[in-house]
């Protein structure tokens, strides 16, 4: 039988599939209508055997129905070709805060513009653009620290419960560097 390249991946999130894991995520409110509950080495394993190629990683991005898809997009979208828009895209559009960090993590914080993709999406009014804002401010701390800390500690008078939790890191980390 022949598979295209999605077709074999899906086929890899199936025979690796976890139905406790994916039980729990859905219990927990996760919004994807298919839960592999494939862990992040499973993905990583995945990722690495699919290498870096950003058609593959646009169609897994488009697939929003399924929470692994999600998750390997940006393990395997090449870094040098990623934009501004394209990513600011993705993560203003994250449905989740794993899905928000993964994006951040793993593609993101390497990119040149990565600072100012923070900046711009601390200013949004969507709790989850300022989530992922924090978040990639976290992965900058180092170069941004100023910046982190401002934004930090801005978000942390707007008592927002989802972004809350990372703002208090975000000022401890920087408290820390500045000892």
């Amino acid at each position: 039988m022949n598979y295209n390249n999605i077709q074999l991946i899906k086929r890899e999130f199936f025979a690796m599939r976890n139905g406790i894991i994916a039980d729990t995520l859905r219990k927990a409110g996760a919004p994807y209508p298919i839960i592999f509950g494939l862990t992040l080495p499973q993905l990583s394993d995945i990722a690495a055997a699919v290498g870096e190629n950003r058609d593959i990683a646009d169609t897994l991005h488009r697939n929003t129905t399924t929470r692994e898809s999600l998750l390997l997009a940006p393990m395997i979208y090449p870094r040098e070709m990623m934009d501004y828009e394209t990513a600011y895209q993705w993560l203003a559009g994250a449905q989740t805060t794993e899905v928000a960090d993964i994006i951040c993590h793993r593609l993101v914080r390497h990119l040149d513009f990565a600072p100012s993709l923070a900046s711009d999406l601390i200013k949004s009014p969507a709790v989850m653009s300022r989530y992922a804002a924090l978040r990639l401010y976290l992965n900058l701390i180092s170069r941004q620290t100023d910046a982190a800390f401002e934004a930090a500690r801005n978000e942390l008078a707007v008592n927002e419960p989802l972004t809350a939790p990372l703002a208090r890191q975000i000022i401890d980390e920087v408290e820390f560097i500045r000892q």
